[in-house]
């Protein structure tokens, strides 16, 4: 078992999770990753890579793979810890240390706070029957639509929120752009939890990190 502790720990790979990694990274949250498969991109990569894309903010045309291969791009700017291959089967608060415990079928992982991007319900409900137990037995809401959250992406327990897929909503709003945003809310509304001190807000990104070594410049500019 893991005994580092993470600030942020984000289940799943795909768009949601990949894009809340990147923003974690944003906000200096010390951020672990976890994806079932042995690959990064979720559906983009394992159910549709060569199907074109017309509804992506910024994009006239990409293909799946191609789009997967740019959220792990911005993801893996910061250097966080990635686990491929490891399947969640339980989740467990400590109220005393308010620590997290994510147990998986290599070993546990500790973290004061997790993001659940697990993609929609119905594949959950059928790869992942016992992280859907568990949930459960945790208090937290889950319908046929997938798990409730309130207006700051919190899944009904302290330090744990969802976005993308998973969240209750109609299937209708199962769209990236609308997972992107998602999960940057989580991953502000978990930074503040982390940080009590810190802004929910972080800032532009124009303005934000120029004082850090690995700040992207202007890619335009002279």
């Amino acid at each position: 078992m893991s005994t580092e502790l993470y600030d942020i720990t984000i289940i799943g790979g795909g768009p949601a999770g990949l894009f809340a990694s990147f923003y974690a990274g944003l906000r200096d949250a010390k951020t672990k990753v976890i994806e079932s498969t042995n690959e990064l991109g979720g559906a983009l990569v394992h159910e549709y890579p060569n199907e074109v894309l017309r509804d992506v903010a910024g994009f006239v045309l990409i293909t799946a793979k191609k789009l997967a291969e740019n959220f792990i791009e911005q993801a893996t700017m910061y250097e966080h810890a990635i686990c491929k291959n490891e399947t969640v089967s339980a989740l467990e608060f400590d109220k005393a240390t308010k620590i997290w415990t994510v147990t998986t079928n290599k070993g546990a992982h500790k973290s004061k706070a997790v993001v659940l991007a697990l993609g929609t319900m119905e594949k959950v409900q059928t790869k992942s029957k016992l992280l859907v137990e568990s949930l459960k037995k945790n208090g937290v809401k889950i319908n046929e639509q997938g798990i409730a959250v309130d207006a700051t992406m919190n899944a009904g327990m302290p330090g744990l929120y969802a976005c993308g897929d998973v969240i209750s909503k109609a299937k209708e709003l199962n769209f990236i752009s609308m997972a992107t945003a998602e999960a940057a809310m989580a991953v502000n509304n978990a930074k503040k939890y982390v940080n009590p001190e810190a802004d929910t807000f972080p800032g532009y990104s124009t303005d934000i990190r120029k004082d850090k070594p690995n700040y992207h410049t202007n890619p335009l500019a002279d």
